[in-house]
């Protein structure tokens, strides 16, 4: 019986590790489990479900008709934003009309308030490449050591990095590229548009 849990994965944009970190696992049985010809151990077909956002069903082979139905049912239209409208967005109470430049179908989210953004630029390209599209949930601003948001300062444009609390908070790049540097928080006034929890990218 063969697994979609590498084809979810990278439609993630998680890495093995990724995974791993989110089950509790190392990478190398992250690659056993993408592998196997048989079923999931129970404990980790509910765990993978769960950091996945998808039915155990989900996780085996090409889904039936029916389940594509209730996939289908399940896939919500997320609200692509501008760029320049995420920069202002901490002064509104929610999405505008003129902010959307389109919708983008998303399955198995959660409820929240999500809006998608377009990355521009290189500095969270070891997950996110250019271009890439994140999914955001604006109602999750909880920030948690390691999760990745979308973050202004002092009032500045919209920025996609992972947060670090120690050893003092910071938002972190996530690059193959040796440009870009950690950014302390500091004194400084940090707004969290939402946490990203889902990344579209074109391989």
């Amino acid at each position: 019986m063969s697994n979609r849990v590498k084809q979810l994965r990278e439609s993630r944009g998680w890495t093995q590790s990724d995974l791993g970190e989110r089950i509790g696992v190392g990478w190398q049985t992250v690659s056993r489990i993408e592998n196997a010809r048989t079923r999931i151990m129970p404990k980790h077909e509910k765990s993978l479900a769960v950091a996945l956002e998808v039915p155990v069903t989900s996780l085996y082979a090409e889904p039936d008709s029916g389940q594509i139905a209730e996939d289908e049912r399940d896939t919500v239209e997320v609200p692509l934003l501008a760029r320049i409208s995420a920069s202002s967005f901490r002064q509104q109470d929610g999405v505008k009309v003129a902010d959307i430049e389109r919708h983008v179908k998303v399955s198995h989210l959660p409820k929240g308030d999500w809006f998608a953004l377009t990355v521009e630029g290189d500095s969270m390209n070891r997950i996110a490449p250019d271009g890439s599209i994140i999914i955001v949930n604006r109602a999750d601003d909880h920030l948690v050591d390691g999760g990745y948001y979308v973050f202004s300062l002092n009032d500045g444009a919209a920025t996609f990095k992972k947060f670090k609390r120690e050893p003092s908070p910071m938002l972190v790049p996530f690059s193959w590229s040796p440009d870009h540097y950690s950014i302390p928080i500091g004194d400084q006034d940090l707004y969290v548009f939402g946490r990203v929890k889902r990344i579209i990218t074109d391989l």
